[in-house]
């Protein structure tokens, strides 16, 4: 079996969301929050660390069921939107 992952890095708010298939019907779910070190950190180059991380491990059925309610939001925002 062939583990699969995917890293989404978001800078404006300081945050990963990555998705890992661990087996046929173990996927993993983990979203990590970074803070900026203001210590280590110098003028030309900032410096970032995990600030907090919270990891789940679900089915494929679950992990359809939290893209149906993702697609759901983004949907239900852009109707809000017109």
């Amino acid at each position: 079996m062939e583990n699969k992952k995917v890293d989404l890095y978001f800078g404006d708010c300081l945050a990963r969301f990555e998705i890992e298939l661990h087996d046929y019907d173990c996927f993993s779910v983990c979203l990590t929050e970074y803070q900026k070190n203001e210590e280590k950190s110098t003028d030309n180059n900032d410096f970032y660390e995990e600030r907090f991380t919270t990891e789940v491990f679900v089915g494929e059925k679950e992990l359809k069921s939290i893209i149906r309610a993702m697609q759901f939001m983004v949907i239900e925002n852009n109707s809000d939107e017109s």
